[in-house]
């Protein structure tokens, strides 16, 4: 039985796979090739260089804003 590379993926799975995936960047948690491989999907801001509570908080603000323009997106389509 061979198995195949491909799987269907749930959009709003997807969606949420690479929310989640962005939030670990914006903590500074990914490597380079995997910050490479998100940002073929998403475009990615700067991650943070040191901690910072406040730009932690900021960047959480702006991702939460895509995200609310995109689901007004889907909504009107």
């Amino acid at each position: 039985m061979s198995k195949s590379e491909q799987i269907l993926v749930n959009r709003k799975n997807l969606e949420m796979f690479i929310h989640i995936l962005t939030q670990v960047h914006m903590r500074g948690q990914l490597s380079a090739d995997e910050q490479a491989f998100l940002a073929k999907f998403v475009d990615l801001p700067e991650a943070p260089s040191g901690p910072n509570r406040a730009q932690r908080r900021l960047n959480q603000k702006m991702i939460n804003q895509i995200i609310r323009e995109e689901r007004k997106r889907n909504i009107k389509e």
